[in-house]
């Protein structure tokens, strides 16, 4: 599905807030100094408070699919982990998180992807219409007609 270039400043607001998404790869290295429970606590308010955002731009993107998987990915580890006993639910915060942040990279890759190809369109589009001008032109010109003014 190729997106008009109305879409593109969100699509270019949604990239930079999954390229943000990846300081998590700090707070890991920070795993190191802080205690466990600080580092996942911080980011899970990160998730908490960029998950619904990430949502809304991808449903006024027209992109249900995404916002199908993001359950299914998220939710569905979340319910599976937390359905386990044992030490399984001990760590199903950690890896739902982890399953959600894997899926905010997957997302940047596709939506640097989407708007890459809507620039493109949109430069092409305004190439054709360049093109076009110039021939009606030329046309103008060997029939001798005067240039209509736009």
């Amino acid at each position: 599905m190729t997106h008009s270039i109305t879409d593109l400043p969100r699509l270019e607001r949604l990239h930079r807030w999954l390229t943000l998404e990846r300081w998590a790869g700090t707070m890991g290295v920070a795993g190191f100094w802080l205690p466990v429970g600080v580092l996942t606590g911080a980011m899970t308010i990160a998730a908490v408070a960029f998950a619904p955002m990430m949502l809304h731009a991808l449903w006024t993107l027209r992109r249900r699919g995404w916002v199908a998987g993001f359950a299914a990915v998220v939710g569905g580890t979340a319910l599976a982990t937390s359905l386990l006993a044992g030490l399984a639910s001990v760590l199903a915060p950690v890896l739902t998180l982890l399953a959600f942040y894997i899926y905010c990279w997957v997302l940047k890759l596709f939506v640097s992807d989407w708007a890459r190809v809507t620039t493109e369109a949109a430069e092409w589009r305004r190439t054709q219409a360049r093109w076009a001008a110039e021939r009606d032109t030329e046309l103008a010109d060997l029939l001798g007609e005067p240039i209509p003014v736009a």
